[in-house]
C-alpha cells in the first residue's frame, strides 16, 4: 500500500508491506546495502528529507518526508534528452 499526503508545506510519502519484515542486519541504524544507500542519499542530499525503515508485527513500512517544491528540478531534469553515449563513454547532448 502506498500513501501520499502533503501537510504544512511536507510531503510524506509511506509505503507499506504488509506481512513482510525486514531482513537480518537491515535497519536505520544497521548496516545497509548498495540500494538502501542510494535511498538514503537521493532523499537526505536530493530532497533535503529524510527516510525511516521499521518493521512492526503488521509488516514493513519506508517512509520519506520532504519539504513540498524541493524535487521540482530532479522532475525537470528528467524530461531533457539523456546523455548520448559515445566509444564507451557518456557525452553531453548539444
Amino acid at each position: 500500500r502506498v500513501d501520499v499526503m502533503e501537510a504544512s508545506g511536507t510531503v510524506l510519502v509511506q509505503l507499506r508491506y504488509a506481512d513482510k519484515k525486514l531482513e537480518a542486519g537491515l535497519g536505520p541504524l544497521q548496516p545497509e546495502g548498495m540500494g538502501m544507500r542510494i535511498v538514503r542519499g537521493l532523499v537526505e542530499k536530493d530532497l533535503s528529507g529524510e527516510f525511516k525503515l521499521w518493521s512492526d508485527e503488521e509488516g514493513t513500512t519506508a517512509q520519506v518526508r520532504f519539504p513540498r517544491g524541493v524535487g521540482a528540478h530532479l522532475a525537470a531534469a528528467h524530461t531533457e534528452e539523456p546523455p548520448r553515449k559515445r566509444a564507451g563513454r557518456l557525452a553531453p547532448v548539444t
